[in-house]
């Protein structure tokens, strides 16, 4: 039973004019954290990591109960009493339900995007527009009323388009081969920057510009539907009983073996350097920036045909698919940056589950 849980609270807040069963989880190591759609593929890897490291957290998302229980239940199983957890399904468009949310002051709120697919984006502009526009500033509001002013925010290499690579955070970012996806967070990355470095502000923003994730570490816990078509590729390939095959989109780009070129990042990397970005944040002092810009790869280019080679199951047949609107050709990170400001960089091989 989820809800009478000590270590997991399930609410609902879009049902219930109160939080039920929803008090502030227990921060083993002092720090509260938010975490919106906290379900998704990289939020839910991160929700994992803050709470192998005593945080309490709040996850928020709008999956309905029934579907996010596994996943809540796999997380506690997971963590035991490391750390403290509730889940509450909420509509970012919903002030009233975000102020039941902030019923405790939170150290730091990490913010994951609702929609997060560059091909989507291309037949659904104003949907990914509106999502990230809406959501996003409705959840600084209610952060501004509550007196919470740290966020993470998770960004995308999307907003460098086809721009040259390496991709540097302080090149310019282009809009030519780009998204709506891309587009709407780059976008948004100035609004956060403009609302942090404003005069007296007591902001702190950091935005992460994550490369191409991969990894399944924990099954349990994905989501429904996961942003990258070549991830769900290799777990059905992962599930078939026979004949196993992975599809590659595009087979005559300028690269080495005609597959896009790509900077693959495991997701329990890239959950950890969200976790790093929020404690650097915590440590910065009043004369740093108020607002960083970082990118979360590794500098290793790796074409889509050799990495699929190397995480499909012994047998499977790479298939050649067409090309897909809106791949970009290279897309690769310098990632200097996020080394020096946080000390992270990628740990897991290609190998790892």
């Amino acid at each position: 039973d989820l809800a009478s849980s000590p270590q997991l609270s399930v609410g609902c807040v879009a049902e219930h004019p109160l939080l039920c069963s929803a008090q502030p989880p227990l921060a083993r190591c002092g720090r509260q954290v938010l975490v919106s759609s906290g379900l998704s593929y990289i939020g839910v890897h991160t929700v994992l990591e803050l709470l192998q490291r005593g945080c309490g957290v709040t996850v928020i998302d709008s999956t309905p109960r029934e579907e996010a229980e596994a996943a809540l239940a796999k997380l506690s199983q997971l963590t035991g009493d490391l750390g403290s957890l509730r889940f509450l399904q909420v509509n970012l468009d919903d002030d009233d339900s975000l102020d039941k949310v902030f019923d405790c002051h939170y150290d730091a709120v990490m913010h994951f995007v609702g929609r997060n697919s560059s091909s989507d984006s291309l037949s659904q502009p104003y949907e990914y527009y509106d999502n990230h526009f809406r959501s996003t500033l409705a959840l600084v509001e209610a952060m501004r009323r509550h007196n919470c002013h740290v966020l993470v925010f998770s960004s995308s290499a999307a907003v460098y388009g086809s721009s040259p690579t390496p991709h540097s955070e302080g090149n310019p970012t282009c809009f030519q081969g780009g998204s709506p996806y891309g587009h709407s967070l780059l976008f948004m990355e100035q609004v956060l920057r403009d609302i942090a470095v404003a005069a007296g502000s007591p902001w702190k923003m950091t935005c992460l510009r994550c490369f191409n994730p991969f990894g399944t570490p924990h099954k349990e816990i994905l989501p429904a539907r996961l942003p990258s078509k070549l991830v769900e590729g290799l777990l059905q390939a992962e599930s078939s009983s026979s004949d196993p095959s992975v599809a590659v989109n595009g087979c005559d780009y300028a690269t080495e073996d005609g597959s896009c070129v790509r900077d693959f990042v495991h997701v329990s990397d890239l959950a950890r350097g969200h976790v790093m970005a929020a404690e650097e944040m915590w440590a910065r002092s009043s004369e740093e920036p108020r607002f960083k810009l970082l990118n979360l790869g590794s500098g290793v280019p790796t074409t889509v045909r050799q990495f699929v080679s190397v995480r499909a199951p012994e047998g499977t047949s790479i298939l050649t698919a067409p090309r897909r609107t809106g791949d970009v050709e290279q897309s690769v990170a310098d990632p200097t940056r996020a080394k020096l400001e946080l000390g992270w960089q990628p740990e897991l091989p290609l190998t790892a589950p």
